[in-house]
Order: C-alpha cells, then sequence, then structure tokens
C-alpha cells in the first residue's frame, strides 16, 4: 500500500478541530501490510505536543498501564505488576549508564499493576513520573511518542504512540505474546515476526 503525503490535506488536519478517526491498515488485523514509517503521513499536533519534563537530559522509559474497560474485555489485558517490574529491572541493568526516568501512563489510578509498580519505583529510589488519567490524549500521546522505550500494554493508543515522534524500542508482555500467539491474533503473530522499521519490538518479557 503506498502512502501519499499531501501538504493540503496535512494542513487541513493541523487546523481542524475535528476528531480523525484511523482505519485499517493503520491498527487492526492488516496491520502487518502497512510497511511506509507513519511519521511520513501522520503527525501529532502541534497544540498536544507538550512535554512534561525535560526530555533532552533523561533516557526515558515510558510505561502505559490499561484498566477500566480492558478488565471486561479481556481481564489478561490488564498486565500483571511482575511484568512491569520485570521490565524495569531490564532498563536499569541493560541501560544504568545514562539517566533513566520511568514516565508512568495510565487511564486507570486503582490497578494492582500501577499501584505495586510505583511502590517498587519508590522502594529502589528510581525516578519517574506518576500517571494522571485527567491529562490530555493528544499530550499523553505525544510524550509517549518522544521517549526512548517503551514498556507497552496491548493498547492501540500505546501502539500507535510507539510508532510516532523519536525512533525507540518497544517491550511487550510475554504472557500476553503467548496468549495471542496460541489463539493465532493475527495482529500479534505479524508483529511479533515482522522486523519494521518503524515498530522495533526489542525483547518480550
Amino acid at each position: 500500500m503506498k502512502f501519499v503525503q499531501d501538504d493540503n490535506f496535512n494542513e487541513y488536519v493541523e487546523n481542524s478541530s475535528k476528531i480523525f478517526v484511523l482505519e485499517p491498515p493503520m491498527l487492526g488485523y492488516t496491520f502487518n501490510t502497512l510497511y511506509e514509517d507513519p511519521n511520513c503521513f501522520l503527525k501529532i499536533k502541534k497544540q498536544f505536543q507538550n512535554p512534561y519534563f525535560e526530555y533532552e537530559n533523561h533516557f526515558v522509559v515510558a510505561m502505559h498501564f490499561r484498566g477500566t474497560d480492558f478488565a471486561e474485555w479481556n481481564p489478561i489485558a490488564c498486565l500483571a505488576a511482575e511484568y512491569y517490574i520485570r521490565a524495569a529491572e531490564y532498563c536499569v541493568k541493560k541501560y544504568g549508564d545514562r539517566r533513566i526516568i520511568f514516565s508512568l501512563f495510565t487511564d486507570d489510578l486503582t490497578i494492582e499493576s500501577y499501584r505495586r509498580t510505583i511502590d517498587y519505583l519508590k522502594e529502589n529510589d528510581y525516578f519517574f513520573n506518576e500517571g494522571n488519567p485527567q491529562r490530555n490524549l493528544g499530550e499523553e500521546c505525544y510524550n509517549i511518542s518522544i521517549s526512548d522505550i517503551v514498556v507497552s500494554s496491548p493498547s492501540t493508543f500505546a501502539i500507535t504512540a510507539s510508532m510516532l515522534g523519536k525512533k525507540k524500542t518497544i517491550i511487550h508482555s510475554k504472557e500476553w505474546c503467548d496468549y495471542s500467539i496460541k489463539r493465532n491474533d493475527t495482529v500479534w503473530v505479524e508483529m511479533l515476526k515482522n522486523k519494521s522499521d518503524y515498530y522495533q519490538i526489542e525483547c518480550v518479557l
């Protein structure tokens, strides 16, 4: 599939107050058919480009947690605290020579995995920014997009934000990936199989 950049369309999107809905192959069951870098045709509006802190002086590990409707959709999709803690330990071990800061994003401050991860980060005196469900989703997307690593949830929001902005690597939950592969979920089978230049999975934990 070939995407053509149209400056007039980009200008319209930038200046419009409308909400735009992305249809496949951006996401969904034809995810594997998208080989063009999304940054060539998708931009986060300037009004949402509000950094939460000074990113240039940090190695930013974004962590995305989903609760609320995910628990009703599929409880397994609400990833366990052990996954996020393993990911934090992995990042500290591999990138400990850099100034790491963990930046947390969530729609639900009550879920166990989020609360236990906060406790873990505090106990180990790691620098981190807490999540805030009241933040603007556009700003949340932008701040994930400019991080260095994304410890992702199985959320289209987190996956889309990970594709955009600076080049980064992504960590996914092994439990979720194994579950999805066992169910022959096309999105996850292809995502894990393909070596994408715009969505680089560093590891599953």
